[in-house]
């Protein structure tokens, strides 16, 4: 299964959210990062070891080196790398420059992740950390082989709510326009604890008087993902909890037909 995770312009927090629901998903999960902007995920985690940074030589850069064809999911294994909990992660661009250089590798490289096997046999449920949506090379290949795409937003405003109905739009155009199975997009939106439930309602609303193919999974509350980025040790209390939900919810979505598995064609 591959979740694509990406924010509007204007609404910050897709790496955020990647990486709280990654951490909360309850199956077997990869992060891989793919912000074209260039990821700050190097110096957000810690090693197991409690070391500052993970490995600035053993990223997707250094993985597509190769010709994008050689590129295979034993290779995305050899360089994924543990942060501290057990997260595994493969990191991606750290910069727009560099970023750019990845874009031939995308239509390959998406699909694998798409069908990604689990080290010890399975498929593994990807999550990928799109940044803030563009129209990208990157950002176009995920959505096509997204089993499962996810925007983060603010509350509704006008700005809000019209930025992400163009959004929405844009991906469901990439997808008809490559064959794809239609594929709703889910909606989380990053607020306050107390404003979560009233946040989330009143942005559902919006989308369905809009006619926006999109719902509101839920909400991704501030402090939970504070909570989850000190890098102390996670209490098992409501504000985790609340994460865990939002993650079980997404991944217990109906996953948009493989297009390499026979369910739809180019």
């Amino acid at each position: 299964m591959l979740i694509v995770i990406g924010a509007v312009k204007g609404s910050p927090g897709a790496s955020t959210a990647a990486l709280t629901l990654t951490a909360c998903w309850p199956r077997p999960a990869l992060l891989v990062e793919a912000d074209v902007f260039g990821g700050d995920l190097l110096y957000r985690l810690r090693a197991p070891d409690g070391q500052a940074l993970l490995s600035p030589w053993h990223t997707l850069m250094q993985m597509t080196a190769v010709a994008p064809e050689a590129i295979t999911a034993q290779a995305v294994h050899a360089f994924t790398q543990t942060a501290d909990g057990d997260l595994k992660v493969l990191l991606g661009a750290g910069e727009a420059g560099q970023s750019a250089l990845l874009a031939r590798s995308w239509t390959h490289l998406a699909p694998l992740l798409a069908r990604l096997p689990g080290t010890a046999g399975g498929v593994l449920d990807v999550v990928v950390d799109a940044g803030r949506w563009t129209d990208a090379p990157a950002h176009r290949e995920l959505a096509k082989a997204a089993s499962l795409l996810v925007t983060v937003t603010r509350p509704a405003t006008l700005a809000t709510v019209g930025q992400l109905r163009e959004r929405v739009n844009t991906l469901t155009e990439w997808r008809a326009g490559a064959g794809c199975a239609p594929l709703p997009t889910a909606v989380v939106v990053r607020t306050a604890a107390r404003e979560a439930k009233r946040a989330a309602g009143e942005l559902d609303g919006e989308l369905a008087r809009m006619r926006v193919p999109a719902d509101v999974a839920g909400a991704l509350l501030e402090d939970q993902a504070a909570e989850l980025l000190t890098g102390a040790s996670l209490p098992r209390g409501d504000l985790l909890a609340g994460a865990e939900r939002l993650a079980a919810s997404l991944a217990a979505r109906p996953a948009a037909p493989d297009r390499h598995a026979g369910g739809w064609t180019r």
